[in-house]
């Protein structure tokens, strides 16, 4: 790991524990000073737009008592691919490790006089990126400075060291962060040391599909960082594939996440294929999918159901119930009874629960892959279920009745159909 020493404005390297220092969060932009330019002398360096934020982070760090500050512009060879793929396989460790990470809004001057109008930190680019997601969910600390490095405010309710050099008080950031961030105020506020496993367990607290929503809006210069950039959220490490594309990269995301946690509300996703091929797949417009305690569904016979699914190149392998779906259909009054037809669809219940009626599981639609065997593919279709709201599928059982509801994406719009109204119900297996 390298380091900016605040003093010489010299690169130092670190091969295991690092010193204390400051590291900086912000939005590229023009004329960056980099690894190959931070050697040339100061007052050349001075002459380049970027330098300003690289002398603000190294003049606060001083104040701080802190003599390194850490900048991905300068302190990463991006020549080599090798030390790109350490850098961004280690960048959340890295801020969660930090003393104070400064995060620079170059795009927000704080008004003159009206220091607690903040109406315009939402449309800043910094809420917008995908890499500062974990920039300022990992840190213990974040500070946030306007374009002239005025003091904005700050994540969380304590403060790091200021009182006795600034004379504002500390401004909690965190109900603005949330607004624009859609990120709990409980995961803004918590106090971390500075340890990343503690911060990586405690996302765990928070599902899959709710973290893949805080990213939903954000955005990437390249296709394949919308992936990695969030490594760091879902403890997962994978070799970085430039020129592979955002969608391989996002479904080599979601098999690495699969590969550590047993979360399955990562099928509950707005696509037709097994894996979202972005976090926008993520997005529910009325509920929010959340993992809680909830055992996975059992077979009568009290195991749980073991399937494989098709994903991408690859078998994923996961424990889920799956309910074979059978229709009864309408008969006269003479027969009395109403026969059952079996389908060639099937159900796999999910071992999580929607947030806001955690009675309710979300279940997707699979038909069988391979006849002889339990191996299973997504059907197509979009599938969640039942939440009240008109675009998302509903699997409802109502007086021993299943009424199964499926959407279709018809080019930006949701097709929903009912399928099955009041005359489905769930097969024995």
């Amino acid at each position: 790991m390298r380091l900016l020493n605040v003093h010489t404005r010299k690169l130092e390297t670190f091969v295991a524990s690092p010193p204390e220092y400051a590291i900086l969060s912000h939005t590229w932009e023009d004329e960056e000073v980099l690894y190959e330019d931070i050697c040339r002398p100061r007052h050349e360096l001075s002459l380049m737009k970027g330098y300003k934020k690289v002398s603000y982070s190294c003049i606060q760090a001083t104040i701080d008592g802190l003599q390194y500050v850490w900048i991905d512009t300068c302190c990463i060879d991006k020549s080599s691919s090798a030390e790109l793929s350490e850098a961004i396989n280690s960048m959340f460790n890295w801020y969660a490790s930090s003393k104070v990470c400064y995060a620079y809004l170059s795009d927000f001057e704080l008004p003159e006089g009206r220091e607690d109008d903040l109406s315009g930190l939402h449309p800043c680019r910094w809420f917008r990126r995908g890499w500062t997601l974990q920039e300022l969910i990992g840190p213990h600390h974040v500070v946030f400075f306007d374009v002239f490095w005025t003091y904005i405010g700050e994540k969380g309710t304590s403060r790091y060291g200021y009182t006795k050099d600034w004379h504002q008080p500390t401004r909690n950031l965190s109900q603005h962060l949330s607004t624009i961030t859609r990120i709990p105020q409980s995961v803004l506020n918590r106090r971390y040391p500075q340890d990343p496993e503690t911060v990586q367990e405690s996302l765990n607290d928070f599902s899959v599909s709710q973290r893949m929503n805080w990213t939903a809006n954000r955005g990437t210069s390249r296709p394949e960082d919308g992936a990695y950039c969030l490594m760091g959220l879902f403890s997962v490490n994978m070799p970085l594939l430039y020129g592979e594309g955002g969608c391989k990269a996002f479904g080599r995301l979601q098999e690495e996440i699969l590969r550590v946690s047993r979360d399955q509300s990562i099928f509950a996703i707005y696509d037709e294929s097994l894996f979202a091929r972005d976090a926008s797949g993520f997005v529910h417009k009325d509920q929010s999918v959340e993992l809680v305690e909830l055992p996975a569904a059992r077979h009568p016979d009290g195991h749980a159901h073991v399937s494989y699914m098709e994903s991408h190149a690859n078998n994923t392998t996961t424990d889920m119930f799956i309910c074979p779906l059978q229709k009864c259909q309408d008969c006269t009054e003479e027969e009395g009874r109403s026969p059952i037809v079996p389908t060639d669809l099937y159900l796999g219940i999910l071992n999580c629960a929607l947030l806001s009626d955690l009675r309710k599981r979300p279940v997707i639609v699979l038909e069988k892959l391979r006849v002889e065997e339990q191996v299973y593919q997504k059907a197509s279709y979009l599938v969640l279920v039942m939440s009240g709201s008109m675009d998302m599928i509903s699997v409802q059982e109502m007086h021993g009745v299943l009424e199964l509801y499926l959407s279709r994406r018809i080019g930006h719009e949701l097709e929903r159909e009912l399928l099955y109204p009041g005359h489905g119900k769930l097969g024995n297996y």
